[in-house]
């Protein structure tokens, strides 16, 4: 590292969503995004998988990384966390079991060039 190291006297604030709907669609494209990485890599999705992973996801976050702490927020992120895991592999069966389905968009979200 080129130049002095030191310490930030605060903690510095990163809003990785502008809004509730930034969130949601980011995650939707995540989500899409993992599901043909899956597909193409010929993986099936163990049966089950869309629900017990987003449960987990949800517990994890939530309860296990006390989400809950940080009020109505921090439940919501980890119930969008569960629905990306949801829709993840819901989406990779549907790739697989109609290989001829023409994939959805991976338009990019708000902001993105």
């Amino acid at each position: 590292v080129g130049g002095v190291i030191g310490h930030l006297r605060r903690g510095v604030v990163h809003h990785t969503y502008d809004d509730l709907d930034d969130a949601r669609e980011k995650s939707a494209r995540y989500a899409r995004l993992a599901a043909r990485a899956i597909a193409a890599a010929g993986t099936r999705p163990a049966p089950g998988s869309a629900l017990l992973s987003p449960a987990w996801r949800f517990v994890k976050e939530a309860v296990l990384q006390l989400g809950v702490l940080d009020g109505a927020d921090g439940v919501r992120l980890a119930w969008l966390s569960a629905r990306e895991a949801h829709q993840k592999y819901t989406e990779a069966r549907r790739l697989i079991d109609n290989p001829s389905l023409d994939p959805s968009p991976l338009s990019k979200g708000r902001g993105e060039q």
